[in-house]
């Protein structure tokens, strides 16, 4: 089964997609930070990752990552697998920031679960 990582840092977000794509038969892998994520997609072959742009590490510092620096580092890292911005910015520079940084796909939030399963799957 395909296995996905999702990077969201609200908790009831992030078990609601960990729960349904589980259920679905999806191996799933969830992250909170962008080091938790990063080190994730470094200790298991992940097919697809869904990233949420806005990310709440704490204070601005160093290690302080959004989710495109995720993508950022994850395709510094040859991480060649597709990538879908599950967020609630809507902006156009957001959307294209996305895919000017490798993204695949950009949903935006408030969004439908049978939405980005399709989604998921149109890219696997």
């Amino acid at each position: 089964m395909p296995r996905i990582l999702f990077v969201e840092d609200e908790t009831e977000v992030l078990d609601t997609l960990l729960k349904f794509f589980g259920r679905e038969g999806y191996h799933v892998y969830g992250a909170r930070t962008g080091t938790e994520a990063l080190e994730l997609a470094d200790k298991h072959p992940i097919d697809i990752a869904v990233l949420d742009v806005m990310l709440h590490e704490g204070p601005a510092g160093p290690d302080a990552m959004d989710g495109f620096e995720i993508l950022r580092r994850l395709r510094d890292q040859g991480f060649d697998r597709p990538v879908i911005f599950l967020t609630a910015r809507t902006d156009e520079q957001d959307r294209l920031t996305g895919f000017e940084l490798g993204a695949d796909d950009y949903v935006t939030k408030p969004f439908s679960l049978r939405e980005l399963k399709a989604r998921v799957e149109a890219r696997m």
